[in-house]
Protein backbone atom coordinates (compact mmCIF):
# COMPACT_ATOMS: atom_id res chain seq x y z
CA UNK A 1 0.00 0.00 0.00
CA UNK A 2 2.05 2.76 -1.31
CA UNK A 3 -0.23 5.51 0.48
CA UNK A 4 0.39 4.52 3.86
CA UNK A 5 2.22 6.30 6.07
CA UNK A 6 2.48 5.12 9.85
CA UNK A 7 2.74 6.77 12.65
CA UNK A 8 6.42 6.52 14.41
CA UNK A 9 6.05 6.07 18.08
CA UNK A 10 9.28 7.92 19.31
CA UNK A 11 10.09 11.83 18.37
CA UNK A 12 12.31 11.67 15.29
CA UNK A 13 16.16 12.69 15.95
CA UNK A 14 18.25 15.95 15.11
CA UNK A 15 19.70 15.15 12.08
CA UNK A 16 20.12 18.79 11.37
CA UNK A 17 24.14 18.22 12.41
CA UNK A 18 24.57 15.58 10.50
CA UNK A 19 25.75 15.83 6.09
CA UNK A 20 25.18 12.34 5.58
CA UNK A 21 21.88 10.23 5.81
CA UNK A 22 21.94 6.13 5.78
CA UNK A 23 18.49 5.39 4.95
CA UNK A 24 18.07 1.47 5.80
CA UNK A 25 15.18 -0.68 4.86
CA UNK A 26 13.24 -3.98 3.60
CA UNK A 27 12.37 -4.37 0.18
CA UNK A 28 8.99 -3.71 0.64
CA UNK A 29 7.11 -5.16 -2.79
CA UNK A 30 10.09 -3.31 -4.66
CA UNK A 31 9.67 -0.12 -2.28
CA UNK A 32 10.97 0.92 0.79
CA UNK A 33 9.04 0.44 3.76
CA UNK A 34 6.05 2.53 4.55
CA UNK A 35 7.30 3.88 7.99
CA UNK A 36 10.99 4.51 6.39
CA UNK A 37 8.64 6.89 4.07
CA UNK A 38 6.84 8.34 7.10
CA UNK A 39 10.95 9.45 8.31
CA UNK A 40 11.94 11.04 5.25
CA UNK A 41 8.96 12.94 4.02
CA UNK A 42 8.88 14.16 7.88
CA UNK A 43 12.67 15.75 7.34
CA UNK A 44 10.94 16.93 3.58
CA UNK A 45 13.49 14.49 1.49
CA UNK A 46 16.72 15.85 3.57
CA UNK A 47 17.27 18.93 1.49
CA UNK A 48 21.00 19.90 1.00
CA UNK A 49 22.16 15.76 2.97
CA UNK A 50 24.04 13.50 1.53
CA UNK A 51 21.42 10.47 1.05
CA UNK A 52 22.66 6.59 1.21
CA UNK A 53 20.24 4.05 0.81
CA UNK A 54 20.45 0.61 1.42
CA UNK A 55 18.35 -2.44 1.62
CA UNK A 56 17.61 -6.10 2.71
CA UNK A 57 15.33 -8.29 0.44
CA UNK A 58 14.63 -11.56 -0.30
CA UNK A 59 15.14 -11.55 -3.86
CA UNK A 60 14.15 -8.45 -5.19
CA UNK A 61 17.04 -6.52 -4.94
CA UNK A 62 16.56 -3.12 -4.78
CA UNK A 63 13.28 -2.97 -6.94
CA UNK A 64 12.79 0.80 -6.98
CA UNK A 65 13.58 1.94 -3.83
CA UNK A 66 16.35 3.78 -5.03
CA UNK A 67 14.64 5.58 -7.50
CA UNK A 68 11.58 6.00 -4.92
CA UNK A 69 14.37 7.73 -2.42
CA UNK A 70 15.37 9.66 -5.29
CA UNK A 71 11.92 11.02 -5.48
CA UNK A 72 11.50 12.06 -1.92
CA UNK A 73 14.67 13.34 -1.65
CA UNK A 74 15.17 15.73 -4.87
CA UNK A 75 17.13 18.26 -3.81
CA UNK A 76 19.59 15.90 -1.61
CA UNK A 77 22.36 13.89 -2.65
CA UNK A 78 21.39 10.42 -3.27
CA UNK A 79 24.08 7.59 -4.01
CA UNK A 80 24.06 4.44 -5.22
CA UNK A 81 22.99 1.69 -2.16
CA UNK A 82 23.39 -1.56 -1.56
CA UNK A 83 20.68 -4.76 -1.57
CA UNK A 84 21.90 -7.36 0.66
CA UNK A 85 20.32 -10.47 -0.08
CA UNK A 86 18.95 -12.37 2.88
CA UNK A 87 22.13 -11.77 4.70
CA UNK A 88 24.48 -13.31 1.93
CA UNK A 89 26.66 -10.80 1.93
CA UNK A 90 30.42 -10.24 3.28
CA UNK A 91 32.34 -7.63 4.55
CA UNK A 92 34.44 -7.19 1.85
CA UNK A 93 31.10 -6.02 -0.21
CA UNK A 94 29.96 -3.70 1.74
CA UNK A 95 33.94 -2.15 2.38
CA UNK A 96 34.05 -2.16 -1.40
CA UNK A 97 30.37 -0.24 -2.06
CA UNK A 98 31.31 2.11 0.43
CA UNK A 99 34.57 2.94 -1.11
CA UNK A 100 32.90 3.21 -4.33
CA UNK A 101 30.79 6.58 -1.95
Amino acid sequence: NQGVRPAVKNAFPDVSGYDIIFIGTPNWWSSPAPVVSTFVEHFEGFAGKTVIPFCSNGGGGFGHIESDIKKKCPAADVKKGFAAYEGSFDEKQITSWLRTL
